[in-house]
């Protein structure tokens, strides 16, 4: 009897339970984002075909909710849809086409536990230093290694070596089939990475005559730009016509081909010919490198802008798609000749315009910057204010115009056999004050929205100027010491 009593009750409780389940909470909430544009974006003559722009985006989150312990959510997207484009669903007879669903799933807890359980198909963000974050931690910390290997030992058996740690981290990421794969594979990339444009720089001074170094390192660091707008319109065709992995397992495979070219690289002396094996001392590295004022106060001033300016790089694609309506084919479309532009034109011509003004005062090496950093955060900050392309793009040229002048900096600031650690120096403060950009303007962001985050952050571009200005005027004694040290 008993037993059967124990049953009725339990019978009773599911039930109860199921007949109160029916009684729900429904609460729902999203977004309806309108954007409208007239420009002309194609600068074609006679071509008016994409002046006019409308676009329309819908998110709705249903949150279906039975109690404290049961809670079911349902996140839906329509869009973005421009209008009169068949492919997004936006123009006659396409009508239900474009309904997403980002995710679905089912809180629920555990009788008498405090354990939650979530099922079905669930946001899931990677940490950040999964991606960028871990190119950005290998960096950092193999720069001055490496850089001061170089310095010591073999420039030439360096660039092979950070070649191939490169390319088999890219490989790595092509091949994933783990999160440990995925943090080895970046990690390794940012190793890679590391000192390859301090050892580079270092070479190819050591090559030519130091009239030339502008025009010279200008030219080097064209590739970046070009690479960056190659790679953005090759990475795009691969990932959509083959998959994600393609991109990584191609770089990989070139940048392997390049370490096998790099071996037959001219040979460069670590050392100046009349020194001594051990007059490249680890000691001596870091007291000619920390202790130039001007050298710390160039990289903390780059770095201050490289915080900003890698924020920049980062939320320009997710302002143009969200606040100004374009499709991702555009923002590629668009971006890509901005970055050809600055690495066949911009860079280059960065390195002549050093060469001419160091012929004038040393001091403009680090004085170049000023105006331009002015000018860099009044261009973006009207720019995203305005939703002006143009200036954004204008802001995205001027940041590399002072670089190649630091760069030489850093190859006169010190004795010649620390060219490589001096530069490494400067990276150091560059990436790892850039390492911050994008999250601190991620936090403005929540707090503010990204329009404002996005125009406030520029007054960091104004603090890195007035390191510059500082730096400028501390250069002559710097370089000055540097000579006397070359002497002894």
């Amino acid at each position: 009897m008993k037993k059967v009593i124990t049953l009725l009750l339990a019978a009773g409780l599911v039930i109860g339970a199921a007949s109160a389940a029916n009684a729900v909470d429904i609460k729902a909430k999203g977004l309806w984002h309108n954007a409208m544009s007239f420009a002309d974006r194609n600068f074609e003559k006679h071509n008016g075909s994409d002046k006019m722009q409308n676009a329309t985006r819908i998110r709705t989150q249903i949150d279906v909710i039975a109690s404290e312990s049961l809670k079911g959510v349902v996140y839906f997207e329509i869009g973005p849809q421009n209008w009169g484009k068949g492919a997004d669903g936006a123009s006659l007879g396409t009508d239900g086409r474009t309904v997403e669903v980002r995710y679905s799933y089912i809180d629920w807890a555990i009788p008498e536990t405090d354990v939650l359980v979530r099922m079905g198909l669930q946001p899931f963000v990677m940490p950040g230093f999964v991606a960028g974050s871990a190119v950005l931690c290998g960096m950092t910390l193999f720069v001055l290694p490496l850089s001061f290997i170089a310095d010591k030992t073999s420039k030439k058996k360096a660039i092979t070596l950070m070649s191939g740690l490169w390319g088999v981290g890219c490989l790595l990421c092509g091949l994933v089939s783990n999160f440990f794969l995925i943090l080895l594979g970046r990690f390794m990339v940012g190793m890679g990475n590391a000192s390859y444009a301090p050892v580079s720089v270092s070479m190819l001074t050591s090559w030519t005559k130091k009239s030339r170094w502008g025009s010279v390192i200008g030219l080097y660091n064209s590739s970046m730009s070009v690479g960056l707008a190659a790679g953005t319109a090759v990475a795009g065709i691969l990932a959509q016509s083959i998959g994600w992995r393609a991109p990584f397992i191609v770089m990989g495979v070139v940048t392997l081909l390049f370490m096998a070219l790099s071996m037959a690289l001219p040979k460069t002396s670590a050392k100046p010919e009349n020194a001594k094996k051990d007059d490249v001392s680890l000691k001596e590295a870091f007291g000619v490198t920390l202790k130039n004022k001007t050298l710390v106060m160039l990289g903390i001033g780059v770095g201050l802008g490289n915080m900003v300016y890698s924020s920049m790089v980062a939320w320009i694609p997710m302002f143009l798609v969200r606040e100004m309506g374009w499709t991702s084919a555009e923002v590629g479309a668009y971006m890509s000749p901005v970055y050809l532009f600055t690495g066949i034109v911009i860079t280059p011509l960065s390195g002549i315009i050093s060469d001419r003004l160091g012929r004038w005062s040393r001091k403009t090496r680090a004085w170049l910057g000023v105006p331009c950093f002015v000018l860099l955060a009044a261009c973006f900050g009207f720019g995203f204010m305005l939703k002006s392309f143009p200036l954004i793009a204008l802001g995205v040229m001027l940041f590399l115009i002072p670089v190649t002048g630091i760069h030489i900096a850093t190859q006169e600031l010190v004795p010649a056999r620390y060219k490589a650690s001096a530069y490494g120096t400067y990276v150091t403060f560059l990436q790892g004050l850039g390492f911050f950009g994008p999250m601190l303007v991620g936090a403005l962001s929540d707090a503010f929205g990204l329009n404002i985050a996005i125009v406030y952050v520029q007054f960091v571009f104004v603090l890195g100027a007035l390191m510059l200005l500082c730096a400028g005027f501390t250069y002559q004694g710097d370089f000055d010491r540097a000579r006397a040290l070359e002497k002894r």
